[in-house]
């Protein structure tokens, strides 16, 4: 499989992630009291949140990100795998910069934690 995010298909970036992969769903969901006492939950919709850890990143693709995550640019997260091509329309989350620190031994290369959550 391969993965890769960018603002469009044409700008692509091809990250490698590590077996951390995560790719989980989370829902929002409203609760409302009613005059009774009792809880009524309503589900609104759910959006993806993907989670993982990358390496080998070389400084110019790791400044991009890293300039998307400081603008919060809307991407697109593209899973290829054996022809079939899944697309998701993500923004990244992360609490600091992603590509914070250099991938050991070398200090050419990033490494960093990638966080994505799917915006509609």
């Amino acid at each position: 499989m391969h993965y890769y995010l960018g603002i469009t298909s044409l700008d692509q970036i091809e990250l490698f992630p590590d077996v951390n992969y995560t790719n989980g769903k989370i829902a929002n969901i409203d609760e409302y009291r009613l005059n009774l006492g009792s809880f009524k939950n309503y589900k609104n919709f759910d959006y993806a949140h993907i989670s993982f850890e990358t390496d080998w990143i070389n400084s110019s693709n790791a400044a991009i990100v890293n300039s998307w995550w400081d603008t919060q640019a809307m991407l697109k997260f593209f899973v290829v795998d054996s022809g079939s091509i899944t697309v998701n329309d993500v923004i990244l989350t992360n609490n600091i910069s992603p590509f914070a620190g250099f991938s050991p031994p070398y200090t050419e290369l990033f490494k960093g934690v990638i966080q994505l959550e799917e915006y509609i």
